[in-house]
């Protein structure tokens, strides 16, 4: 069998940089020195080639710390999983096909779809934030070894809450964290300001890292502001991933047998003028495009969500 031709893309020790006779603690080893350095997080001014990094080397991993998965790779390669493998799919045992490389197209490894880097990450640091991963502390943690270096202050969790207004427009926020800091061989507590640049599109749930803003004390490296937004509830729209719903009370039947106009106000303040044709059933939704959330991508608002209209009936 000729599987001397993989390409690097797929090579799982090349990407940790590592030999074909590495062994298992070697790979724990390369995997967490680069998956630090690749992480996205780490990485805002090149995000794009991090991810791509990042994801690669969770790939890799996650094949070679995996005897079976490791054992198979080192038999076969990639190539031969790659052309499209209907034709071997005989000779592969059936534990393989739950978790094949990415490259791997088996029309029934469906799991793989699920692959994600950031859990594999997860799983091995116990946190996906790469700034609690602490290197000289975590080597003995793994590794055995002895402690040294200073360790990382408990990170500051705060929850930002924004109006829909805000996560439409972006909108700066400044907001104030206590923290202890020593003066004069004591400990005080003082006051920072810290402002958040809120950014178009932002959802529930996005998390902003701002590092080594803790508490400074002694010894301790200060540990790192997360911040978390929380999105307020609105009186008017609703919002589901990159869309908006709206809901139009109708109270008079004669408006709506004939095609009507209506005036709607959009997050940004704008209005929109919209003439919905006449309306025959009370679950009709009419859908406006673009007229959402705005959508990111790499850093960058890259098109709009739709708004849905419903109606609602009162006589």
């Amino acid at each position: 069998m000729h599987h001397h031709k993989k390409s690097s893309d797929k090579d799982y020790y090349k990407i940790l940089e590592l030999d074909k006779s590495a062994n298992d603690e070697q790979i724990k080893k390369a995997y967490r020195k680069l998956a630090i350095k690749w992480h996205p997080d780490k990485n805002p001014d090149d995000k794009q080639n991090a991810e791509e990094k990042f994801k690669k080397i969770n790939e890799a991993y996650s094949v070679l710390s995996d005897p079976k998965k490791k054992q198979m790779y080192d038999q076969f390669g990639t190539t031969e999983f790659n052309e499209s493998g209907g034709g071997m799919s005989g000779g592969i045992p059936g534990w393989i096909f739950g978790g094949l490389p990415g490259g791997v197209r088996f029309s029934f490894s469906s799991n793989w779809a699920g692959f994600s880097a950031d859990d594999v990450f997860k799983n091995f640091f116990g946190t996906s934030n790469p700034f609690d991963v602490h290197d000289e502390f975590d080597m003995n943690h793994h590794f055995g070894g002895f402690n040294r270096g200073p360790r990382k202050g408990n990170p500051i969790n705060y929850d930002l809450t924004c109006t829909l207004e805000e996560l439409y427009t972006g909108k700066i926020r400044k907001i104030k964290i206590k923290r202890n800091i020593k003066k004069n061989g004591k400990i005080e507590q003082e006051d920072k300001i810290i402002e958040i640049n809120v950014l178009p599109g932002w959802k529930d749930g996005t998390k902003i890292t701002f590092e080594k803003i803790g508490d400074e004390i002694d010894g301790i490296i200060p540990g790192d502001l997360i911040c978390c937004i929380k999105e307020a509830p609105h009186n008017k729209f609703k919002r589901n991933g990159n869309d908006l719903k709206i809901t139009i009370e109708i109270n008079d039947l004669n408006e709506i047998k004939k095609p009507f106009t209506k005036i709607i106000q959009l997050l940004d303040g704008s209005n929109i003028t919209f003439t919905f044709p006449s309306i025959k059933r009370s679950d009709y939704v009419h859908i406006i495009r673009q007229k959402g959330m705005p959508i990111r991508h790499n850093g960058n608002v890259v098109g709009y969500g739709d708004l849905y209209v419903n109606f609602l009936f009162i006589f």
